[in-house]
């Protein structure tokens, strides 16, 4: 299992956190290579990459899509309605 901090809006829009943890089990994924630990897939219709670089800051706003953010390393704080992020940053 592997923890993920996901961060959503209610039916009335306020934001909130939750502690989700993701099951990985070994699959015979890319053969002939050796199996690898992996996810049950699920369902995109589209997607795109953000880079932002370093120092960048915005100020407060909605998302405008669902997003999966993935930070490789760094620094940050992520705000729900009422709170801000638990202990997600920083990234070594």
């Amino acid at each position: 299992m592997v923890p993920v901090l996901r961060i959503y809006a209610d039916a009335g829009g306020e934001s909130h956190f939750e502690d989700v943890e993701l099951s990985f089990a070994e699959e015979d994924f890319v053969p002939p290579a050796p199996p690898v630990l992996i996810t049950s897939f699920e369902p995109a219709i589209s997607y795109a990459f953000e880079q932002v670089p370093p120092g960048w800051h915005g100020d407060w706003h909605p998302a405008p899509a669902r997003v999966l953010a993935i930070y490789l390393s760094g620094h940050g704080d992520i705000e729900a309605t009422r709170c801000r992020s638990p202990s997600a940053f920083p990234i070594p």
